[in-house]
């Protein structure tokens, strides 16, 4: 990666607020959509500690992403999503490189 001196490896993305998590998936408008529906059933809006109980069927924060040539390897579609469960405007992520 970039200013890392290092080539090959594997990037680790971790989402810094504490109700948001890190995906890497395709950014089409229908997986918000799909994915909004599939969460609101799963754990409705009323209920009580909602951003915790997301966080636990979600699973973890972070996403490891492989980097070859100093370039993420994702596919052609795929991109690095942000998601947070609040209404905290940051979007800020950590990043740690072993390679």
């Amino acid at each position: 990666m970039a200013g890392s001196g290092a080539a090959d490896g594997i990037a680790y993305l971790t989402a810094k607020a504490p109700f948001s998590l890190v995906r890497v998936s395709e950014r089409e408008s229908g997986f918000f959509c799909d994915i909004e529906d599939l969460l609101t059933r799963l754990v409705p809006l009323e209920t009580t500690d909602r951003e915790r109980m997301l966080l636990a069927l979600l699973g973890p924060r972070t996403e490891q992403i492989p980097f070859s040539a100093g370039q993420l390897c994702l596919g052609r579609w795929q991109r690095v999503l942000l998601f947070g469960f609040t209404d905290d405007p940051s979007a800020e992520f950590t990043l740690s490189i072993l390679g």
